[in-house]
């Protein structure tokens, strides 16, 4: 089933796009600002964001750029209906706009609609997207890992850690190298890579009884699995 964030502050209209979404067989989370937003979408992988525009924290248009940069579609769902608004967002990386009030038919023919076409454009780049060595399966488009044949959830910081290895089989990555390849900052500390990396492993052990990331002591870590 897909993934389905609802980011709206107002408690009527959010419960009343949960109580629809679920009856219609997606999984879904909400939250009730772009700042709860933001927090959500770095520890779940979403396939689709409805997204309100008017939000505290920070707003749907504040958002919208790091909801597309995570591969993860958007419907605008607005009380503004003006057409600069509309284009502007449709520029920004939005799947589709509806605006309020909306008819439950339509918003459901919307997300069938955007989710089918998400899938049809993973499925044409599939051969480049995915990777896979040994038991790891990555798609690098649609953001799924599969471990042994089975799907599991990675948070977007324990993916691309994971999809350094997956890209580089033969290379030893320090703490430094993952912090300033994964965070893009400068490297101060290493106990962030420690915490994500020891987390990242113990979902791996659950479907696979051999070690996937191995520690070269006094150096640091590289993928054990090998091509086949």
């Amino acid at each position: 089933m897909e993934n389905i964030l609802i980011v709206e502050d107002d408690n009527d209209i959010n419960n009343l796009l949960k109580e629809l979404l679920l009856e219609n067989n997606y999984n879904v989370d909400c939250a009730f600002s772009g700042t709860e937003a933001l927090i959500l979408i770095e520890n779940k992988r979403y396939d689709l964001c409805l997204l309100d525009l008017m939000l505290p924290g920070k707003s749907g248009e504040e958002i919208i750029e790091e909801l597309s940069s995570k591969s993860i579609s958007t419907i605008i769902i607005s009380a503004k209906s003006d057409e600069s608004t509309l284009i502007k967002m449709l520029d920004k990386g939005a799947s589709d706009y509806i605006t309020k009030p909306f008819r439950n038919g339509e918003l459901l023919a919307r997300i069938r609609n955007v989710l089918k076409n998400k899938n049809q454009n993973t499925q044409n780049t599939k051969d480049d997207s995915v990777i896979k060595i040994g038991p790891v399966e990555m798609n690098t488009i649609s953001h799924k890992t599969k471990v042994s044949g089975k799907e599991i959830e990675l948070t977007n910081k324990e993916f691309e850690i994971l999809r350094c290895f997956l890209e580089n089989p033969n290379k030893v990555f320090t703490k430094r190298n993952l912090y300033e390849i994964v965070w893009d900052e400068e490297y101060l500390d290493d106990n962030t890579v420690t915490v994500h990396l020891s987390r990242l492993r113990s979902k791996l052990k659950k479907y696979y009884d051999g070690e996937i990331i191995e520690t070269i002591w006094a150096v640091g870590f590289r993928l054990k699995i090998k091509k086949e």
